[in-house]
């Protein structure tokens, strides 16, 4: 936890001091004190191309085509979604050529406020990396010849469809919400994996969970089998749980301390982004006294980003007939907007 901590500060550092003006679909290079910019739908391919491990990319808000991230960099969007009357933007990444874009990294990628429109194939081992504030939209790590794999990699206050890990992952999810719908592909976690979830909310069919360390979370069932099977390494810790129907309970057949199981009584509050009711606050506490789910812990799930961004760049074509060039320029640093 300290470790994860620290690596989410130093990503803030990272930003506050990297972010420089821009267009739409811009991305900035920054190599020692260098600052470069490309633009247009290429951007990001162009900044990687000329990127050297370590450095930080900058993204505008836009849809940027990419097909490959093979560089130990360090990328920065300006947000993983919109959020209404928050001032947000959203920086999507996605591959033209392929369903899916290709992660081959040696040595650590950090990325932070994306939003990532496909899967993610994994070309190389990704070790000791950071998503931070990112949404996935397809498979978060795939290989179907399972030679690559992720280890120790932190996902903090994402947002994701599928989850897929194979034998051999080690990952951490916190704070964390990831909606996989009702099919048992949508969320699979093979033996021999390493995956913990903190203060994460899961509404998935977990019956293709085989291993897993479950703290302080908040588990919905869905599909047409959706509890954790028999023979599982799976353990649960001050957790809550919720079937629609019958007596089963996701958690029966898990290793489990303080956890609790609503049947057929809804959790959330209504019209609310997961957020639970009263009552259900009441059934369990986290080990630190907030409540279970994305929503407890050291950092409840916030799509806003974190830190200054600049959110809005205009500058005119041509100066003015006193030779004056306008620049129009907003900066926002959370829900705050000066011009």
């Amino acid at each position: 936890m300290k470790n994860m901590k620290k690596r989410f500060l130093l990503m803030l550092a990272i930003m506050a001091t990297a972010m420089v003006t821009y267009a739409q679909q811009v991305a900035t290079l920054t190599h020692d004190k260098t600052i470069t910019a490309y633009y247009g739908g290429t951007a990001l391919k162009e900044a990687l191309t000329a990127a050297a491990d370590g450095d930080v990319i900058t993204l505008s808000d836009g849809v940027f085509d990419v097909t490959t991230i093979d560089k130990a960099v360090s990328i920065i969007g300006a947000g993983m979604e919109y959020v209404n009357g928050k001032h947000t933007k959203r920086t999507s990444l996605a591959c033209s050529s392929t369903s899916y874009i290709t992660i081959a990294v040696d040595g650590v990628l950090n990325v932070m406020n994306v939003n990532f429109m496909q899967g993610l194939y994994l070309q190389k081992v990704l070790s000791s990396s950071n998503f931070v504030k990112c949404r996935f939209n397809g498979t978060t790590f795939y290989n179907s010849s399972g030679l690559a794999n992720c280890k120790n990699v932190t996902f903090l206050q994402c947002r994701m469809s599928y989850l897929y890990h194979k034998s051999g992952d080690m990952a951490c999810y916190q704070n964390c919400l990831i909606e996989a719908g009702t099919s048992s592909s949508n969320f699979s976690i093979a033996s021999g994996s390493s995956i913990s979830f903190i203060n994460c909310t899961i509404s998935a069919d977990f019956s293709y969970c085989y291993t897993g360390t479950f703290v302080n979370s908040v588990l919905c069932a869905s599909g047409s089998s959706p509890y954790i099977q028999s023979g599982n390494t799976c353990s649960a810790t001050n957790c809550l749980s919720f079937v629609k129907s019958g007596s089963n309970n996701i958690l029966g057949n898990v290793q489990r301390t303080n956890c609790y199981s609503y049947v057929s009584k809804w959790m959330f509050k209504d019209d609310s982004f997961y957020e639970l009711t009263d009552e259900a606050k009441a059934a369990v506490s986290s080990s630190d006294g907030t409540e279970v789910g994305m929503y407890g812990g050291t950092y409840p799930y916030d799509p806003i980003p974190e830190g200054p961004r600049i959110t809005k760049f205009n500058v005119a074509k041509s100066s003015d007939t006193e030779n004056k060039l306008n620049v129009e320029v907003e900066v926002t640093n959370g829900n705050t907007t000066s011009e």
